[in-house]
């Protein structure tokens, strides 16, 4: 979900898009891809895995918020989950 597509949810870093999504499909675990501080913060306070991705914000600021994987470019990604 986005910021208009619930109304009165907190945006990120707030987890409530992320806690709704999460009711919403009965997901009890997973986790959360991101680019920002915010959504590594959103993620964690959500309880679920920050994997965060460095191309807008630098390594240590995503880092530094909680991501518990980073990788340079969403191509990275799949390498990370293999």
């Amino acid at each position: 979900y986005c910021v208009d597509d619930v109304a009165g949810l907190a945006p990120k870093p707030s987890p409530d898009y992320l806690l709704q999504v999460c009711s919403d499909f009965g997901i009890t675990s997973g986790a959360y891809i991101g680019n920002s501080v915010d959504d590594m913060q959103a993620a964690r306070a959500a309880e679920l895995i920050a994997i965060g991705v460095a191309n807008e914000q630098d390594r240590e600021a995503i880092a530094g918020a909680g991501a518990q994987a980073i990788v340079s470019t969403c191509a990275d990604i799949a390498q990370l989950l293999m």
